[in-house]
């Protein structure tokens, strides 16, 4: 219990940043059209999962540390490691379709 309350107290202190950023207007256009809200939820919720893909990696990083050599908590940390890259990976990917598509659709010339 003590170990999850630290690592989500870690998880915290890095997520200030973007609490802080919340201030600022978004951007991605104007968010009262609808592209704008879609861009923006589009957003946020990418940069969520890099975040939370990060603070995998940080407890990989952990668990890999602290294993003392043991093997099933080396092969832990490496599966998670591997999971939060793949996480990373297609969330870049979904954004790249997202934005290649909504792109090509809005600046269409007839």
């Amino acid at each position: 219990m003590k170990k999850t309350l630290y690592l989500l107290g870690i998880f915290a202190a890095l997520s200030l940043p973007l609490l802080a950023g919340a201030q600022i207007p978004l951007p991605g256009g104007n968010p009262s059209q609808v592209g704008g809200v879609i861009q923006n939820i589009i957003d946020f919720v990418t940069n969520f999962i890099f975040i939370v893909a990060v603070g995998f990696i940080i407890y990989a990083a952990y668990l890999y540390l602290t294993s003392s050599g043991e093997q099933e908590k080396v092969t832990e940390a490496r599966k998670v490691i591997t999971y939060a890259i793949v996480a990373i990976i297609i969330a870049f990917l979904a954004r790249s379709i997202i934005s290649f598509i909504a792109n090509s659709i809005l600046h269409t010339t007839v």
